[in-house]
């Protein structure tokens, strides 16, 4: 079977490189060249890099367009003769002319048990909430975000200390063997898309640095699942005498308190809202190299009894 492959994020590289050995990947589509880090040089997507040095894949054409309803892209898409385009994780909307353009039309792999967490931030969505399930679902793709039938979907089970990147792991291998089971019995017209329940829909919203400052008036879970949700962009982080200190590792904690939420307390742990504690494992103060706790209260002993904002 003849595919085209659009994708743009970690989770895309893995399923490209799970289901590329079962394909014929005929074209690869992913966004433009972005700007990144302090000097902001234009630099490839995760997918495009992994798939210049994929032994499989480096002599596969890349297209990164700009626009998607561009007549040429869309006619270098229609010379490929391809059976079926899979989507995961791409980051643009596809406009009707491109996902019916092949025969089998477009299957988009989303990283939720959808209606659930519709949008660009699935995964951060769920540690949020704390979620102890969330799962796959692989869509026939419609001209809406992440609306249109189901084709299968399979749960997958959330540890309660799994960060963000270890669920985009988890998820992304996940999908290659439903990727896998599904696509045979589509081709085969041996299933019957369900429509989504639209009316339990929930959607998610974009991330940004800001979103990582704590608050210490929420309960230390609460707390703990953004650090898990926010692990990899941007971290969660506090403000000490003024000073932005990055918290790198912490875990709720038993007991209680009755201090001022934000309180830094002399066994390394910190006062959180309704009563709850947070323990701080790692941290890492501007310009310094990231340290345990113990040493760092070693080394500064007015820490103890600060209050962290």
């Amino acid at each position: 079977m003849k595919i085209v492959f659009f994708g743009t994020s970690e989770n895309s590289v893995m399923l490209l490189e799970g289901i590329a050995p079962h394909f014929e990947v005929v074209e690869i589509v992913t966004t433009p060249d972005a700007a990144a880090g302090r000097k902001q040089t234009l630099t490839p997507s995760l997918v495009a890099q992994f798939a210049a040095k994929s032994e499989l894949l480096k002599k596969i054409p890349l297209l990164k367009p700009a626009k998607l309803k561009d007549p040429e892209f869309i006619s270098a898409l229609r010379s490929l003769s391809a059976d079926l385009f899979i989507v995961l994780s791409y980051g643009k909307i596809l406009p009707k002319e491109v996902i019916n353009l092949p025969p089998l039309k477009t299957i988009n792999v989303h990283p939720s048990l959808l209606p659930l967490y519709r949008g660009a931030t699935p995964m951060p969505s769920a540690l949020l909430d704390g979620a102890a399930v969330t799962g796959n679902t692989i869509i026939a793709m419609d001209e809406e975000m992440d609306h249109g039938p189901i084709l299968a979907q399979r749960k997958v089970d959330v540890g309660a200390d799994e960060t963000y990147p270890e669920l985009e792991e988890k998820l992304a291998l996940d999908s290659v063997s439903l990727v896998l089971e599904t696509v045979p019995l589509y081709a085969r017209g041996e299933l019957l898309p369900r429509e989504q329940d639209h009316s339990r829909a929930t959607y998610t919203s974009m991330i940004k640095k800001s979103d990582g400052k704590i608050d210490w008036n929420l309960p230390a879970q609460t707390i703990y699942n953004r650090y898990r949700a926010y692990y990899r962009w941007p971290g969660i982080w506090t403000t000490w005498n003024g000073e932005i200190l990055k918290i790198l590792g912490c875990r709720p904690t038993p007991g209680a308190h009755t201090e001022h939420p934000g309180t830094m307390l002399a066994n390394g742990t910190v006062a959180c809202g309704e009563g709850t504690l947070l323990e701080l494992k790692t941290i890492q103060r501007a310009g310094k190299n990231p340290t345990d706790i113990e040493s760092f209260l070693r080394g500064n002993k007015n820490f103890v009894g600060a209050i962290l904002k």
